[in-house]
């Protein structure tokens, strides 16, 4: 008996159909594997070091601006400065507490009463005239259909000079801001944050501005390799800008003109930790304003920051350490420098009073643990002269979430602080 066998035919489409899936897994599973294997090619890609080109100044350079320098008024009766640039010659800045009313021009000159905006030397957008005893600004900007007219004022709120001093053979250069009516005797030096800054920065020059209107006495310094100032930023301590702050502060303890009684510290973001380092190493100031500093090593801070700056929920965790890695090393110096940088142990040894202030809505800073830090010190130490300020509706630049300018509380409260307690 012949058994004849029984071939069940398959379908061509539903074999198709099998292929088809078994590649769609294939290539499931090659994405997946991919993305898993990502970070870790990321973290093995070979890291340029950052290269940094310093500009300095020309060592014979002369700028004689000092009859043009003070404040000016529009017909609207509008102030205006004109005052000393890092990195041009002059800038012109008008301060409003509405962002979009502020203003800042910076300017080169081309001749004797004719300044450059553009860097197109055959136009100028700055002219100066002079009538009489009269001395007038014109600013003509056609691309924003800008024409002002200003008259130079025998007094505005504070005069500001250039000065210069030194930190061992580091030539540090700044602007001086002198109330001209005030019965506050104190000086502020500021302390820049991180990466490349100088006093052309509008939102440092608006905080110095605030601070001189209100009677005290602020040297707002370029940072070490910035603006006018020597040096190198991109491979120094937190010992060497501390050095540099200290600097500040016996040069203005020893200029008599200025009637100082006492004198402290304005830290900001980065320049918090070295506030915190000059503090411990000198006797010389009588108080300490910690502006949105980290309690935190900046290692630890970086991690925070990185983790919100990606913003993918758990993922980020993940993600982030590989991401730090590459930034540490594109500054590998500044890191195996600072990067174990623990400011507790200072705030908890601070004599002086230290007010820390810090912004709601920080990305940059964990605000949560600055607060649980601070209150476990004041825990530890009831008498500890340390005081904690949160912002509400602020971000790192202190900037009010709905307004995008600086918040009125925190300059208020700044203020009203630095009176209460000098």
């Amino acid at each position: 008996m012949i058994v004849k066998s029984h071939h069940i035919p398959v379908s061509k489409s539903l074999y198709a159909k099998r292929i088809l899936r078994s590649s769609r897994s294939k290539k499931i599973l090659i994405t997946i594997g991919l993305m898993l294997m990502s970070p870790f090619i990321y973290y093995a890609l070979p890291v340029e070091e950052e290269s940094i080109i310093y500009q300095y100044p020309l060592p014979n350079e002369n700028r004689q601006f000092d009859d043009l320098i003070g404040w000016y008024q529009s017909s609207e009766n509008k102030m205006y400065e004109l005052t000393w640039s890092a990195n041009s010659d002059i800038m012109l800045n008008h301060y409003d507490s509405i962002r979009a009313n502020n203003k800042s021009y910076l300017f080169r000159q081309i001749d004797v009463n004719n300044f450059d905006m553009d860097k197109d030397s055959l136009t100028s957008e700055l002219n100066i005239l002079r009538e009489g005893d009269l001395l007038k600004l014109v600013l003509n900007l056609p691309k924003s259909e800008t024409r002002l007219e200003l008259t130079k004022i025998a007094m505005g709120p504070y005069t500001t000079k250039e000065v210069a001093y030194y930190n061992g053979e580091v030539k540090l250069t700044g602007s001086l801001l002198i109330p001209e009516d005030t019965n506050e005797r104190v000086g502020i030096v500021m302390i820049h944050g991180s990466g490349d800054s100088d006093r052309d920065s509008f939102w440092y020059q608006y905080q110095a501005h605030y601070l001189a209107s209100e009677g005290f006495h602020v040297l707002l310094p370029d940072k070490r390799g910035c603006g006018r100032s020597m040096g190198t930023w991109h491979d120094a301590s937190f010992s060497d800008f501390a050095g540099d702050a200290l600097a500040g502060v016996e040069f203005m303890k020893a200029d008599r003109m200025l009637n100082i009684d006492k004198i402290g510290l304005m830290g900001i973001s980065q320049g918090a930790w070295v506030s915190h380092l000059v503090a411990s190493k000198t006797d010389k100031i009588d108080f300490v304003v910690d502006v949105v500093g980290s309690v935190q090593t900046p290692r630890k801070q970086l991690s925070y920051e990185v983790k919100n700056d990606i913003g993918l929920g758990f993922f980020s965790a993940v993600i982030a350490p590989f991401v730090t890695h590459r930034v540490r090393k594109k500054r590998p110096i500044w890191w195996e420098k600072n990067g174990d940088f623990d400011p507790i142990p200072l705030m908890a040894g601070s004599t002086v009073p230290v007010l820390k202030i810090s912004a709601e809505n920080d990305k940059n800073v964990n605000t949560k643990k600055s607060i649980r830090y601070v209150e476990a010190l004041q825990s530890e130490n009831p008498d500890l002269p340390l005081e904690i300020k949160i912002i509400k509706d602020a971000s790192h630049t202190l900037f009010h979430l709905e307004t995008q300018w600086m918040s009125h509380e925190y300059l208020s409260f700044l203020v009203s602080w630095l009176k209460e307690r000098n």
